[in-house]
């Protein structure tokens, strides 16, 4: 079975998530020994995220997902579904 590695992004003023702002994903992906990497985010992926992420995604031992794009409205309404995440990051 697959393991992937999620990482979940709320921008507040909803701009775009920047590479800048994800630490060293290939780094985590080899770290955790996972299978591929999965970017969930309210705000917009720029131009140095994806071409990173394509980059991850062209080597053959890693896959990633660039083509969720949530609303805030979406990712609010997980949240209440999952109120233990939530709470976790002191979101409620």
């Amino acid at each position: 079975m697959p393991y992937y590695i999620v990482q979940c992004k709320y921008k507040e003023d909803n701009g775009s998530l920047t590479r800048s702002k994800m630490g060293d994903i290939g780094t985590t992906i080899a770290q955790y020994d996972a299978d591929g990497y999965i970017v969930m985010t309210n705000g917009i992926l720029d131009a140095t995220l994806i071409d990173s992420l394509e980059g991850l995604s062209n080597n053959q031992r890693f896959r990633t997902d660039i083509g969720s794009q949530h609303t805030r409205t979406q990712l609010e309404h997980h949240l209440d579904l999952n109120p233990d995440i939530a709470k976790e990051f002191h979101l409620i």
